[in-house]
């Protein structure tokens, strides 16, 4: 039958070394193809999963679990940190979501392929998913390096994000719709872990190189006293009572709310 991107597809061959073996395109027809990846994957991988497409938040959520609910509890656990210490891991946290932002798209991408059956595609996305998570590993093990907080969670990622997949292509796209729903898990989670500072006591922690655009902050939450004019100049209401950071505030000279 014909798929979005105009190639004839084919039964998926039982073999997925075979699909590895049949991947010959060019880089033009992987970005094609990755700009048509529909919204019915992503609601795939969490039909898939048991989890809702919309995002919780806050440390009394509940996350979705993986297959092994490993990552899942170990991403849960940043919830105890204190606010201070979920701002300063800040800046780590969000270099891990960057990381594998590519490798999430090489998940959705292979998930696809694997489904219309689309061989060369799927070869082709196998690859480019074995590399990038062999390279975002070695990434996150570096920035997590001798700290204590960031350890558990890295290894359950060691464990998790396996992208050895089986010989056989039906079980190795339900693995692809396993790996993908935690990858989507960790940057949803971990996002949410390091932007939610409603209500927190930040007035100790040294904000000078932690980018602070995206976080979610309310009047209840304490900022050090020579921040809480930047952080309202580069703020925007979300919510009642809830502002979200527009803006890095040294780059936001003018208000653009007020409360």
């Amino acid at each position: 039958m014909p798929t979005a991107h105009g190639e004839n597809t084919a039964p998926a061959s039982d073999d997925f070394e075979a699909l590895l073996d049949a991947s010959s395109l060019g880089t033009e027809h992987v970005c094609q193809v990755r700009e048509q990846i529909p919204d019915c994957i992503r609601e795939q991988l969490h039909d898939a999963l048991g989890q809702r497409s919309t995002p919780t938040s806050g440390p009394t959520c509940t996350l979705g679990r993986s297959s092994s609910g490993s990552l899942a509890d170990e991403a849960r656990q940043l919830w105890a940190c204190s606010p201070a210490l979920r701002m300063e891991l800040r800046s780590t946290v969000l270099e891990i979501i960057r990381t594998f932002a590519e490798a999430t798209l090489d998940a959705d991408a292979l998930a696809e392929a694997l489904d219309v059956g689309w061989l060369e595609g799927a070869g082709r996305w196998a690859h480019a998913l074995k590399r990038d998570l062999a390279y975002g590993l070695a990434r996150v093990r570096a920035l997590a390096h001798g700290n204590d907080c960031l350890g558990p969670m890295t290894r359950a990622m060691t464990d998790s994000f396996s992208y050895k997949l089986p010989a056989n292509a039906v079980r190795a796209r339900q693995e692809v719709l396993r790996l993908a729903g935690d990858l989507h898990l960790v940057h949803e989670a971990l996002t949410e872990i390091v932007s939610d500072f409603v209500d927190s006591d930040l007035c100790s922690t040294d904000l000078e190189w932690v980018p602070l655009e995206g976080v979610r902050w309310s009047a209840g939450t304490c900022w050090p006293a020579t921040w809480e004019e930047r952080v309202l100049r580069a703020s925007e209401p979300e919510g009642p009572g809830v502002f979200v950071i527009r803006a890095e505030p040294e780059h936001c000279p003018f208000a653009l709310t007020s409360m």
